[in-house]
């Protein structure tokens, strides 16, 4: 779909949208879905003047559950917007197409091969063909497709949040560097996470750390602000997490087990820092090893991997690791990814890493 084409389509799903409708937001509850969802609800109020009656985020689950469908239905949502998570692919979208229109706003891997009657879907690629799809982060989609249709500018500052905290900022230094600019933010670093502004993303994800109920707070905080500065002061109590963040990420050092190419982390922790240690340890620590980043909580192993060479699909690796598991799920990108299933599987998934990681199959 040519970029010119998918605004269009983006417009024509808009246009369904009347003074009648009711419209929920479902968006994932990392700093890139949150603030795509904070652009989401900002530029609806600015092109339709309609609000979003209806809010909520998965929590832990990438998937639709009967329960969820009932209450959309509850609700007369008669419009969904999904930001931040492939729910195209969901088995359960066509009971939600059944009552509602669906617009899919995404930049994961997709199974669907265009659009069913009533869904919209909208990935990266149709915005920025020229990049992979993991290059151009959700919150930037929503700020560029809203903003072809009317005046975002003041709110360039969530999308490079966003850009930031999914780490595209060598694929998007010339929107971040230009935000900057305009912010008198300094930036005579190169890593553009010691800069002052990357509070945001940060408070942003040790909120979500602390307690996933903290997202509703954060979400309301950043619709709030009427600048970075207002978010950050407003989200300045969760920095003692940093603390926790820089003990873990030291303690890598220590405990890391390397398997070759591997290198495995097991994480002891009272918040749900999985994703982010791995993120900083790969950048910063150990960009030469796949980060394997492990936790256990209620019974279940939460895997975050991370590999900033590139040249292993560690989504696509993971998925293959967890094939047979019961209560499994695992997806991402090629150079980030997860992984979710029961602790029972732990050794077997580590053997199938270990042993399937060289295969060609997995490599880019």
């Amino acid at each position: 779909m040519k970029k010119f084409d998918t605004i269009n389509t983006f417009e024509s799903f808009l246009k369904s949208i009347n003074e009648t409708s009711t419209v929920a937001l479902y968006h994932d509850s990392d700093c890139d879905g949150t603030t795509a969802a904070t652009l989401i609800i900002k530029g609806l109020k600015r092109v339709k003047d309609k609000d979003i009656s209806y809010v909520f985020t998965h929590q832990g689950k990438r998937a639709f559950t009967p329960e969820i469908i009932k209450d959309l239905q509850n609700r007369g949502v008669t419009h969904l917007i999904v930001a931040d998570l492939s729910m195209e692919n969901d088995p359960l979208i066509d009971e939600i197409l059944s009552f509602a229109k669906v617009l899919v706003i995404d930049h994961h891997p997709t199974t669907v091969d265009g659009n069913k009657e009533g869904l919209t879907v909208i990935k990266s690629q149709d915005l920025h063909p020229e990049q992979e799809m993991s290059a151009v982060c959700t919150a930037q989609m929503a700020y560029e497709l809203f903003s072809a249709l009317t005046d975002m500018s003041d709110l360039d500052w969530l999308a490079a949040a966003g850009i930031l905290a999914d780490a595209n900022f060598e694929h998007q230094r010339e929107f971040v560097e230009g935000v900057f600019k305009k912010y008198s933010i300094d930036f005579r670093t190169p890593d553009p996470f010691n800069t002052y502004f990357a509070k945001v993303p940060k408070y942003i994800d040790f909120a979500r750390c602390a307690d996933l109920n903290n997202i509703e707070r954060i979400r309301s905080v950043l619709l709030e602000a009427k600048s970075f500065e207002d978010a950050i002061e407003n989200l300045k109590e969760f920095e003692p997490i940093a603390q926790e963040v820089t003990r873990a990420v030291k303690e890598y050092d220590v405990k890391k087990e390397d398997q070759g190419i591997l290198s495995f982390y097991h994480l002891v922790s009272p918040y749900e820092i999985n994703s982010l240690c791995s993120t900083i340890i790969s950048f910063q620590k150990d960009p030469d090893h796949l980060i394997i980043v492990y936790k256990e909580k209620d019974g279940e192993t939460h895997v975050s991997a991370r590999f900033q060479k590139k040249t292993i699909d560690t989504g696509k690796l993971l998925r293959a690791c967890i094939q047979g598991f019961e209560n499994a799920n695992a997806g991402g990108h090629i150079p980030a990814s997860g992984a979710g299933f029961p602790s029972k599987y732990w050794s077997e998934f580590k053997k199938r890493l270990i042993e399937q990681v060289d295969n060609e199959e997995f490599k880019v």
